[in-house]
């Protein structure tokens, strides 16, 4: 699969208490990903939580489609893939979208950037709108 330059950065880095509050908690992606072709959202480290996932897909093809999160120098692991069985429970179609919410995913802590990636499996081009915010929790992971 060919990796497209498209890929949003928002690095920060949590070595003082004051940087934590500095950091920015909301990343948004909006990428056109040709067939085979994928896009990447890279994020800065965290401390322990989840990230909450929105996702859309817009074409006039049937989405086909793979998203997955990686803890740079982790394995990454799906997080969504279309067609699946989370799909049905976790998006609505409407008009050419496929829009995905409620997705929640454990962020552990360990000094290492965090990266998003969502590969269209699909015929044609999928514009994809991926929104994600970071919210501290004390369980995640």
């Amino acid at each position: 699969m060919r990796r497209t330059a498209l890929t949003a950065a928002a690095l920060a880095v949590l070595t003082l208490p004051a940087l934590a509050a500095a950091q920015p908690t909301a990343f948004r992606l909006q990428a056109t990903v040709a067939p085979g072709d994928q896009a990447s959202l890279t994020m800065g480290a965290f401390p322990r939580g989840e990230f909450r996932i929105r996702l859309q897909a817009s074409s006039d093809d049937v989405k086909r489609f793979t998203l997955t999160q990686q803890g740079i120098g982790r394995r990454a692991f799906v997080v969504l893939r279309s067609p699946g069985p989370l799909v049905g429970r976790a998006c609505e179609g409407a008009a050419g979208s496929l829009i995905c919410t409620g997705l929640t995913t454990p962020v552990t802590p360990g000094g290492k950037a965090w990266r998003l990636t969502v590969g269209n499996e699909s015929g044609r081009p999928t514009t994809f709108t991926l929104s994600v915010s970071f919210r501290r929790v004390g369980s995640a992971g």
